[in-house]
C-alpha cells in the first residue's frame, strides 16, 4: 500500500505536542485572567537570586518561599505582578 502523502509531518506534530515540548509554551497578554492549576514563574535577583515555578491551587493562591501564601486567582498577569512585586519589595528591600 502506497504511504499517504503528509502523514508523517502530522503524526510528528501530534508526538511533539504530547511529549512535553514547548510547542504549547507561549506568551500570554497582560489581561490574561489568572485561573486555577496555571504555572506561576517567580525569578528573584539581587541580594537573592532564586526562581520558582509555582501553581496556582485550588483556592486560588501559590506560596513563595519566604514571603507565605498570595492570592491571584481572577487577577489579571499585569495585577499579579504589581502584587507580587509589592510583597516581594515589602520582604526583601530595606
Amino acid at each position: 500500500m502506497p504511504e499517504i502523502f503528509g502523514l508523517k509531518f502530522f503524526n510528528k506534530n501530534i508526538q511533539n505536542i504530547y511529549s512535553g515540548s514547548a510547542v504549547l509554551d507561549f506568551p500570554l497578554y497582560s489581561d490574561y485572567t489568572i485561573s486555577f492549576n496555571d504555572k506561576i514563574q517567580v525569578l528573584l535577583t539581587g541580594s537573592i537570586n532564586n526562581s520558582y515555578a509555582l501553581r496556582v491551587n485550588l483556592s486560588g493562591t501559590v506560596l513563595i518561599p519566604n514571603i507565605g501564601e498570595v492570592s491571584l486567582l481572577n487577577l489579571t498577569i499585569e495585577e499579579a505582578n504589581k502584587k507580587s512585586k509589592q510583597l516581594i519589595n515589602e520582604s526583601f528591600v530595606d
